[in-house]
C-alpha cells in the first residue's frame, strides 16, 4: 500500500515543477517586455527635451545654461542637479524648482529675489534682498538702493547667494521693506541709514529730511512717520529731524 501511495504523488509533483516553471517562464517574459518596453520609451523621440518653459521672472536666465539638456530624454534630466547649478549661478533666484512635463517639455518654477539694499564691503558694495542674501558685487555705489551703514559683515568669505547673519542688518532691512510698503511715503526715498546704535537709528531720506527710531515696533514708527509727512501745514524745509522713538513724534526745527 505504501507504494502505490508514491506512485499517486508522483504525477502531482511533476504537474506541480511544470506549473512553477510556467510562472517562472511568464514572469521572466514580463520582466524582459517591461525592460525592453521601458527603454524603448526612454530613449523613444517622443520623450526627448524639445521645449523649456521658464517663468517671466527668470528671463535673465542665459540660454546656454539650459542648451545642455535639449534633445535629451526626459526621463535623463538630472533635475536636483540642474537647480543646484542654477541656483549657484544666479544667485537672485528663489524656492526654484525644475519639473518635468510629458512628454516633452521641462519647466522652471521660481521666485526672482528683489534688491533692496546695499552695503559697504572692502572697497566694494554688496547688493541684498529683504533677507540679507547677496545678489551682487557692485565697485559703485547704486544710487538708486538705500546704503546700510554702521555694522560689521561677519568673517568669513561672502559669495554670490551668501546670506549675511546680522541682528542689526535685519533691521535696517525691516525699516526700508516697512518704508517701502507705505503709501504716505510713496514720494519720498531713502537714502542710507546709520544703525551703528541700535536704539537710535538714523534714517537719512531725500529732501533733506532725517528720521530717527530704534529698533522696536518698526511698522509703527514707519506708519507715524508717512502722517507727519503728508501733513499740510508741515513746512519740510525748515525740519532738521523727526524723531519716532517716543509716543509722539518729536520735530527738530533747523
Amino acid at each position: 500500500m505504501p507504494r502505490k501511495k508514491k506512485k499517486n504523488l508522483l504525477p502531482l509533483i511533476i504537474k506541480s515543477l511544470l506549473i512553477l516553471l510556467i510562472i517562472a517562464a511568464a514572469g521572466g517574459i514580463g520582466l524582459l517586455c517591461y525592460v525592453e518596453g521601458g527603454e524603448l520609451i526612454r530613449t523613444s523621440r517622443r520623450f526627448t527635451v524639445k521645449k523649456i518653459v521658464i517663468d517671466p521672472t527668470l528671463r535673465f536666465i542665459q540660454h546656454r545654461d539650459l542648451q545642455v539638456i535639449q534633445g535629451q530624454s526626459i526621463f535623463d534630466v538630472d533635475l536636483q542637479d540642474m537647480e543646484s547649478r542654477l541656483m549657484l549661478k544666479y544667485p537672485e533666484i528663489s524656492e526654484l524648482r525644475v519639473e518635468r512635463r510629458f512628454p516633452e517639455e521641462i519647466h522652471l518654477v521660481a521666485k526672482k529675489r528683489m534688491q533692496l539694499a546695499q552695503v559697504p564691503f572692502r572697497q566694494s558694495f554688496l547688493v541684498v534682498d529683504d533677507e540679507g542674501v547677496v545678489l551682487a558685487k557692485k565697485d559703485k555705489r547704486d544710487k538708486e538702493l538705500p546704503a546700510i551703514e554702521g555694522f560689521k559683515i561677519p568673517r568669513g568669505p561672502v559669495e554670490l547667494g551668501s546670506r549675511i547673519r546680522h541682528q542689526r542688518l535685519r533691521t535696517a532691512l525691516e525699516i526700508i521693506t516697512s518704508f517701502n510698503e507705505n503709501a504716505a511715503l510713496s514720494s519720498y526715498r531713502i537714502d542710507n541709514l546709520d544703525i551703528d546704535q541700535s536704539s537710535k537709528i538714523m534714517v537719512y531720506l531725500d529732501r533733506d529730511i532725517k528720521a530717527i527710531l530704534d529698533d522696536q515696533r518698526v511698522d509703527r514708527k514707519i506708519n507715524v512717520l508717512g502722517f507727519v509727512l503728508t501733513q499740510g501745514n508741515l513746512d519740510l524745509r525748515e525740519v532738521n529731524y523727526i524723531d519716532l522713538r517716543f509716543k509722539d513724534p518729536i520735530i527738530g526745527k533747523k
